[in-house]
């Protein structure tokens, strides 16, 4: 029996480390909600749970993209921001823009996700037609989630990797990840490379007046990675299958022994 008891504890082991690893998880974060303060928030499905901390800075537009602290600012359409020459956010200046330099939301995640779809409700910016174009950067760090994250100063091509992305000029969502990626740092920002234009006619002369991007972010749909196990779980794994497998045998000496 004591032989029996001990078969079962070693198969119920085994069989909860071979135990299939989590599963990924789609979440929908809605930045209209009041978050925890601070710029955090949290979302769930299913038994997952990720939080991100959000903040707001600006990069130029030339050169290697210099970022520099900003303002983020919450409306009732989503995140935008307020930089120094932004004239105190009139003109729709207060969105997430390219006008002078590029605004950007930085998300740092407690764990790598894939960023798929995000709402950036489209503004027209200094008069011109709304325009949602964007830039979406990632990056992998080892600092916590809800720890500053500091970016005043450094080269935003040194950071992130990431790609343009064409608008839908409109408050539809965007699909914002095109080769896949997971990171735990994302940018979602105006975008830096290139500034869209319209000619017109002015009299006998064509004219040509640029487009800034404007949008403000209320909302981002991410997927989690599936879990992986350690090198360490592995192992123990196949150590729990080894002792099972090992008291089977035993088991089945016994009772040709007693045949």
């Amino acid at each position: 029996m004591v032989r029996v008891r001990t078969i079962g504890a070693l198969t119920a082991a085994a069989a909860m480390m071979a135990a299939t690893p989590a599963m990924a998880e789609t979440v929908v974060f809605n930045f209209l909600s009041a978050g925890q303060g601070g710029g955090k928030y949290s979302a769930s499905a299913g038994d997952t749970t990720v939080n991100v901390r959000v903040s707001a800075w600006t990069a130029s537009l030339t050169g290697n993209h210099k970022i520099s602290s900003a303002s983020l600012q919450k409306y009732a359409q989503g995140f935008g921001v307020i930089t120094n020459t932004d004239n105190g956010g009139r003109d729709n200046l207060h969105t997430i823009d390219n006008n002078k330099s590029a605004d950007f939301i930085l998300l740092q995640f407690d764990q790598a996700v894939r960023l798929d779809t995000g709402v950036l409700n489209a503004f027209s910016v200094l008069g011109g037609p709304a325009d949602n174009d964007a830039y979406v950067g990632y990056a992998t760090t080892d600092k916590a989630w809800n720890q500053n994250y500091n970016l005043s100063g450094l080269s935003y091509d040194a950071v992130f990797g990431g790609y343009s992305i064409k608008g839908t000029g409109s408050s539809a969502p965007m699909a914002l990840n095109p080769t896949g990626e997971f990171a735990n740092l994302w940018v979602v920002g105006a975008d830096f490379f290139g500034i869209d234009s319209f000619s017109y006619k002015d009299g006998r002369k064509t004219k040509t007046k640029d487009v800034y991007d404007g949008f403000k972010l209320s909302s981002l749909i991410v997927t989690t990675q599936t879990a992986v196990p350690e090198p360490a779980t592995w192992a123990m794994m196949i150590a729990g299958f080894g002792l099972v497998g090992a008291g089977l045998r035993r088991r089945s000496r016994s009772r040709v022994a007693v045949a």
